[in-house]
């Protein structure tokens, strides 16, 4: 708890208390009207509250409802919606004239494109006082996936109030029509805050941090353990202590429905008495120890981590006598070891609880004063309500804002933490006490803070990276970090570091040893040629935008190790560690900053020559990286594919680091002479095709020297492009007789040359139009009829196929490429990939993210987790390298257009999506140990079938989510492994 305090209120302090967020529900978790009233209007279109299918996300809708036409024939679509504020009191959030605010917002759709933009009141008319107010994003070009967009507008002179807009419109008198009924966009975590440099924003002027007040409770002293029977009737609970002050989640006003709880403790055992009065029927149908225990009314009982050995304890017992334990992840199946009953009368219901101590992380007897993270929850199923005893943000999960509870006397309590000498103190005063050391201890740290001139602290792989980039990290820079890895992985290690001084300054980075004025390179006994270092670079995410920039690609710091960071605002550095064949166990050295433009000394000591002391501005982080007992394969859980080759030695081996192996080969590459009787000649190559193979014999080079299989996708559109290569697209009898004959000239081809059936895949249609549906069947046929061990695969991507349709090929097809956001939605897609996948076919998802905005951690890590959810073969995205011109010709030139991998000559060298990806991967490689030593282990198996759901469904917007359940995966990996 005490962590999280820091790092929350020295935020606070160190930038005067971060923008506030002038949209009140941005999340739309919290609206209640379907049209998203009041925080949302429109003057044309449907604006509605959404809900995705397949994620239960809740986000805001936009659709065009009607084309109007005029006078002159013109059409005009218009559909607009804005956001803050209140609508029925005139519209927007009040806003300062002449002001810059910051905007982000996430989009996506099937709208050609969208206006983002704002409006001002400048008045109390709705309509009248309405002014539109261009922002810096202006016009996009919608993509299908969530792209995260950030912009400024400025409000005018005599401007009250505001709001972001959105909008979709085109009249036909500049063009032809871009809308039709029905098209839409959606759109979700909409934040809009005053400019301001988080930096340069002054700190309190008492220069008094601030610390929240946590809920506070303690357990009354008990030498006689109360008989655990559901009735509260032991004169015990008569003096126990009570807690009553819950609220509904999300707010703040008290409940009016009463629950108590009452607390006692010995030794060994916590005691709890609970009363739930319950005004509607009590649902009390479930009893027996499962998850099901949720289908009734519970009370659910939270603890933090004692020991660090897991994320939270929970318990949870049903109204009925049902129960159900957990660490934050998979079920607990601990029953035996805690007991509840419970009991009703006409009031309500209640419960007697008892758990021990040692099954919340106690090694020892509890002592009086000891202290953890404390918080009870409540369901009322038939009210819809829930409540908490300590205020939550979004989740019963949230450890950092759980209460506190204190084990017999709030005065030990305080003098065991803080070593204050108090006694005869209550709850209120405890909690007074509390806050106010720990603002005594933030102000400390700040006042220790207060005079550095530059800050560094970690971040997260899936980081917010646009520039300006200031993450809140660095306003709690840390003292050490420690990392923990497998065998066989890449450890990444983002820092930023911030200059916080007015002018640009340069900063040499360095990782060394421990030892002397100057250590070695690295980690102590780590090997050295396995640490990469980075740094990353501001490049453009568009070329419609200017002036927008964000850090993304990571090229290797120079021989200096230096870095270049403007005023007031962070840079990055990326450290890369493979552990391939590493031995567990700790590896420890030291990140060194150097600011090469502030005064120093080299200090003679005691008048020694040698012997000297710096003084300056450096400073030294001490790290440790971890190398656990965890042993991960080195190839793919999920093998990875971008239908690219790889053009060189230095792209196959980024390529294979990510995880792939399955390479692509352009159809055109496959081009065959004819003979005098106009067939197809397998052994008449022409030259680009005996540069394929050049090719394709050095990718299975690069394979055995890399420890990969490769495997290979043949497209894109195969028939299409033998059409083209033999003239025969308006020649029905010529594609008839040659596309049998080419198929079995390119699996000649690929046999020969060391490629087997199975490794290979031709894809005969790129994204067809299931209008085609007739001839795609044809086609098939009729290559599998002239060669049926050749592999055939479908993509298929915005034009929609129904299931049934997909059925009609199956049969001829052996692979399938599915869009990611059209074919696992509808229950009949998810139905047919089901069969599919259980009759023996090859089924991956792809995503195509060509804009650089788009969201790290849905569109890249949470890419390999999304194949895992669905039991796939692999993952594909829409590409490695841009090769417009050949692959990287327009790298540096242009923003990125896919591409996850730059090109500077013949280096390739990754961005922070290609690391958000890679991160993904190594997610699930985890999953994949687990499963290999899981053997018949309950709570493995449970934790199996839920991980990728939380991921990817049930906290499918939370960033920290994959690093929750890779944690807990290695925890158990590391349990079931000391125990075989």
């Amino acid at each position: 708890m005490k962590t999280s305090l820091l790092a929350m209120a020295f935020a606070f302090c160190a930038c005067g208390g971060f923008a506030q967020n002038l949209i009140q529900n941005g999340d739309f978790t919290q609206v209640k009207h379907t049209g998203l009233y009041p925080e949302c209007g429109t003057n044309s279109g449907k604006a509605s509250l959404f809900t995705e299918e397949l994620t239960w996300n809740k986000c805001g809708k936009l659709e065009v409802d009607k084309i109007m036409k005029d006078k002159n024939g013109n059409e005009t679509a218009n559909a607009y919606v804005w956001i803050g504020g209140d609508s029925s009191k005139g519209g927007g959030f009040a806003v300062k004239p002449n002001t810059v605010y910051r905007f982000s917002v996430e989009i996506k759709g099937n709208a050609a494109k969208a206006g983002v933009n704002a409006v001002e009141w400048i008045g109390n008319d709705l309509w009248k006082d309405m002014r539109s107010v261009k922002s810096t994003v202006g016009n996009i070009k919608v993509q299908k996936e969530w792209t995260l967009y950030k912009g400024t507008f400025k409000t005018g002179p005599n401007a009250k109030r505001a709001a972001l807009g959105l909008q979709l419109w085109w009249n036909t008198k500049y063009g032809p029509q871009k809308f039709k009924v029905g098209d839409y966009i959606l759109f979700d975590n909409v934040k809009v805050e005053e400019e301001k440099n988080k930096i340069d924003v002054p700190a309190p002027a008492a220069g008094k941090p601030e610390a929240k007040t946590v809920k506070a409770a303690k357990t009354s002293l008990v030498a006689s353990a109360p008989v655990i029977d559901g009735i509260l009737d032991e004169a015990v609970w008569a003096d126990a202590s009570e807690i009553k002050d819950f609220v509904p989640l999300k707010k703040k006003e008290f409940s009016a429905v009463e629950t108590s709880v009452k607390l006692l403790s010995d030794q060994k055992n916590l005691y709890l008495g609970i009363t739930c009065r319950e005004p509607l029927a009590v649902n009390d149908s479930v009893r027996t120890d499962s998850s099901a225990v949720w289908n009734g009314d519970v009370m659910e009982i939270f603890f933090g981590p004692k020991n660090g050995d897991r994320i939270l304890s929970q318990f949870v017992v049903g109204a009925g006598g049902g129960r159900y334990a957990s660490h934050g992840a998979a079920e607990v199946r601990n029953y035996d070891k805690w007991e509840a009953k419970t009991a009703k009368d006409v009031n309500g219901w209640h419960a007697e609880v008892r758990i021990p101590f040692s099954e919340l992380g106690w090694n020892s007897p509890a002592e009086t004063g000891e202290m953890i993270a404390f918080n009870v929850c409540r369901q009322r199923k038939k009210a819809g309500e829930l409540l908490t005893w300590s205020p939550l943000k979004q989740s019963f999960h949230e450890v950092g804002n759980f209460g506190t509870l204190v084990l017999n006397d709030y005065a030990a309590g305080l003098n065991k933490k803080y070593h204050l000498k108090v006694s005869g103190i209550d709850r209120s005063a405890f909690e007074k006490l509390s806050a106010e050391t720990e603002a005594a201890l933030l102000k400390a740290k700040y006042e220790r803070n207060a005079k550095r001139r530059f800050s560094a602290a970690p971040v997260s792989v899936t980081a917010d990276f646009a520039v300006p980039f200031v993450p809140d990290e660095i306003f709690n820079p840390v003292e050490s970090i420690h990392l923990k890895a497998a065998v066989n992985e890449f450890k990444p290690l983002p820092l930023a570091i911030a200059n916080l001084t007015d002018k640009t300054a340069e900063y040499r980075v360095v990782l060394e040893t421990a030892e002397g004025y100057n250590g070695g390179y690295g980690l102590k006994g780590f090997p050295e040629k396995q640490i990469t270092l980075r740094k990353a670079v501001r490049f453009k995410d568009s070329d419609q935008d200017a002036g927008s920039l964000r850090l993304d690609p990571l090229p290797k710091t120079d021989q200096a190790c230096t870095v270049t960071i403007p005023p007031k605002e962070a840079g990055l550095v990326w450290f890369d560690f493979n552990t391939e064949d590493v031995k567990p166990g700790m590896y420890q050295g030291r990140i060194r900053i150097i600011p090469l433009s502030e005064p120093a000394k080299w200090e003679s000591v005691n008048g020694g020559f040698h012997n000297r002391k710096y003084t300056g501005g450096m400073l030294d982080i001490p790290v440790t990286l971890e190398v656990r007992n965890i042993i991960l394969s080195r190839h793919p859980a999920l093998p990875a594919g971008f239908f690219q080759n790889a053009e060189n030695e230095n792209m196959f081996r980024l390529m294979a680091e990510i995880g792939v192996s399955d390479f692509g080969i352009l159809p055109w590459s496959f081009m065959f002479k004819l003979d005098k009787d106009g067939n197809i000649d397998p052994a008449g190559y022409q030259a680009p095709t005996q540069k394929m193979i050049k090719n394709l014999r050095e990718h299975q080079e690069w394979g055995r020297k890399y420890g990969i299989h490769p495997t290979y996708f043949i497209g894109f559109s195969a028939y299409r492009t033998f059409q083209s290569l033999y003239n025969a697209k308006n020649n029905p009898a010529r594609s008839a007789k040659l596309w049998p004959q080419w198929i079995t000239a390119v699996k000649k081809l690929m046999n020969d040359n060391g490629v087997s059936d199975q490794d290979f895949a031709i894809e005969t249609w790129d994204e067809p139009d299931p209008k085609l549906l007739d001839e795609l069947i044809a086609t098939h046929a009729a290559a599998k009829k002239a060669a049926p061990p050749v592999r055939l695969l479908l993509t298929l991507g915005a034009h929609i196929m129904s299931a049934a349709d997909m059925e009609k090929l199956a049969p001829h097809t052996d692979e399938w490429v599915l869009w990611s956001y059209g074919y696992f939605e509808r229950p009949e897609h998810r139905d047919f990939i089901r069969r599919a996948l259980a009759s023996g076919k090859k089924i991956r998802h792809y995503t195509c993210s060509t804009s650089m905005r788009a969201h790290l951690d849905r569109n890249y890590r949470k890419n390999a987790w999304f194949g895992e959810y669905h039991k796939l073969n692999g993952n594909m995205m829409f590409w490695f390298s841009d090769c417009y011109g050949g692959y990287g010709a327009s790298d540096w030139k242009v923003a990125m257009g896919g591409g996850i991998a730059y090109r500077s000559f013949d280096e390739f060298m990754p961005s922070i999506r290609y690391m958000a990806m890679r991160q993904g991967m190594t997610d699930v490689k985890y999953l994949a140990k687990l499963r290999e030593v899981a053997g018949n282990s309950p709570d493995a198996q449970k934790f199996l079938a839920d991980a990728p759901k939380r991921v990817v469904i049930d906290f499918g917007h939370d960033p920290s989510m994959p690093d929750k359940v890779r944690e807990e995966a290695a925890e158990l990996i590391l349990k079931l492994q000391k125990s075989q």
